[in-house]
């Protein structure tokens, strides 16, 4: 799993409606093809000192995984939500790991490489992406500000905000 952190604030993001989607630049790295992702948003806090994520409940996702092959490297991939409480009631104000999870058990040595926000990762505050090993039982922060947008209807309209 992998994601960032998002929050609804109540400002006029929430006023735009449901979810519709997750979009992710996948690097044009031919590592990636055989990956398998399905988008996933999932509730989150972080502890009173801001350091620790703690991942609640998933609220949405898509019915269909995504198979990454070479017509999908060097380009935005935007996959629907179609199931969970988001995507029929729209977010409570809150924070939210926006992101992917593999689908598959041992993904042949696979991970999905997604471009940095360099810009954003200069003013983003740090534990703002994070990544969850299956063998884990933890969250664990990382640096980079990967390219995850959350759209609602046509337009991405709910970019990553840190802790």
């Amino acid at each position: 799993r992998f994601g960032t952190l998002m929050e609804n604030n109540g400002n006029a993001i929430s006023r735009r409606g449901v979810p519709t989607s997750v979009s992710f630049y996948v690097t044009g790295d031919t590592s990636n093809i055989g990956a398998e992702i399905v988008p996933k948003i999932w509730n989150a806090t972080l502890d009173s000192a801001q350091t620790s994520l703690i991942v609640g409940n998933e609220v949405a996702s898509s019915f269909i995984p995504i198979l990454i092959d070479s017509s999908r490297l060097g380009s935005f991939l935007t996959i629907p939500l179609d199931n969970g409480t988001a995507v029929f009631n729209g977010l409570n104000e809150g924070k939210y790991i926006v992101g992917f999870e593999s689908t598959l058990p041992n993904p042949n040595g696979k991970s999905l490489i997604l471009g940095r926000d360099t810009i954003g990762e200069m003013i983003q505050p740090p534990n703002s992406s994070f990544v969850y090993f299956g063998h884990d039982t933890n969250w664990h922060a990382v640096d980079d500000l990967p390219m995850i947008n959350l759209n609602f209807g046509n337009r991405a309209s709910f970019m990553p905000t840190g802790p």
